[in-house]
């Protein structure tokens, strides 16, 4: 077996390589909400937030899938300790947009939380 040490790996133009039948995720973003705005701490394949409301936030990704049967898993957490129910908006998530709300998870209302996280596993497009 042959074994390849490298740093980088681009296409023979020098562009980013194209994932193709792996399951890494497609999009993700780490992001920080403690200002009452929405903010990226990190992502991949993220054009911005939407704050579209108390705890509902639309992740409105670069790359599309191809189309909205993609793989989304959410979480959300105070820095006080608790953790929140993240959950999809099936009606208003698209190939290029997904929405999710943050609830908490002791009242079962809609709430804002300091720490929230999205990946997003599919084809894209």
């Amino acid at each position: 077996m042959s074994t390849i040490h490298t740093n980088t790996v681009e296409t023979s133009s020098g562009g980013a390589v194209t994932l193709t039948n792996q399951s890494a995720a497609k999009a993700w973003v780490s992001f920080a909400n403690t200002s009452g705005t929405p903010a990226s701490l990190k992502s991949i394949n993220l054009a911005s937030i939407t704050d579209s409301g108390v705890g509902h936030y639309g992740l409105n990704l670069t790359n599309a899938f191809t189309d909205n049967e993609y793989c989304v898993t959410l979480s959300a957490s105070s820095e006080n300790g608790f953790g929140g129910v993240a959950c999809i908006d099936l009606t208003n998530t698209t190939a290029s947009k997904t929405q999710m709300y943050t609830i908490y998870n002791n009242a079962s209302t809609i709430a804002d939380y300091d720490r929230n996280n999205a990946k997003a596993h599919g084809d894209l497009a």
